[in-house]
């Protein structure tokens, strides 16, 4: 999202914030709407003053949620704008550093471990701890495939991949193998030599 959407849903949020806290402290008649505001506005939320009964309940239920609601909204819009990809250093020079998204790391050790014939899903997490890459991935594959030899191919796949394309370290691939889907339900067949 944009800075001027995020600026227009911020102001949306406050707006809904001032407003909800405002009909609500008139619905429990701590403020009266002539202390507020100016006619004409004022004559606006008289109505919120005069709810009585299941119509003031309503209002002030209402107003409750509303405040909570709006507060978290605009917190959200204001945390996430400061989230940065996390990205791995894989050549620094005098010209420069080049480096690559983690993301795209852990897209590209699925991508490498997706290629197995055997595998029907693969989900890895990359990190980066002293200098080298440490992966660890869940991988489904078909029953009565040899789980241990798959593996073990899984494991060179990924670390030679990742070290040759990124130049960096991988010092440990993990594997969790299942049978049978990891997620959804979803999972390919296995491809056929």
């Amino acid at each position: 999202m944009n800075v001027f959407n995020r600026l227009l849903v911020s102001l949306l949020a406050l707006a809904a914030i001032a407003l909800a806290a405002l009909v609500l402290a008139i619905a429990l008649g701590w403020v009266r709407p002539d202390e507020v505001l100016r006619a004409p506005w004022s004559h606006a939320l008289e109505p919120a003053r005069l709810a009585a009964g299941a119509d003031s309940r309503w209002l002030v239920g209402v107003c409750a949620v509303l405040v909570p609601l709006a507060m978290g909204l605009f917190v959200l819009e204001w945390c996430t704008l400061r989230r940065r990809p996390h990205l791995l250093t894989v050549r620094k020079s005098p010209h420069g550093a080049v480096t690559v998204a983690m993301r795209s790391v852990r897209e590209m050790a699925d991508r490498l471990g997706g290629e197995h014939p055997q595998v029907l899903e693969i989900h890895t997490r990359v990190r980066e701890q002293r200098g080298a890459l440490w992966i660890a991935g869940k991988v489904s594959v078909a029953a009565g495939e040899p789980i241990p030899d798959i593996a073990a191919d899984l494991q060179d796949r990924i670390k030679s991949g990742i070290e040759r394309s990124l130049g960096r370290s991988v010092a440990e691939v993990r594997v969790e193998a299942q049978v049978g889907p990891l997620s959804n339900g979803h999972s390919r067949a296995p491809r056929v030599q």
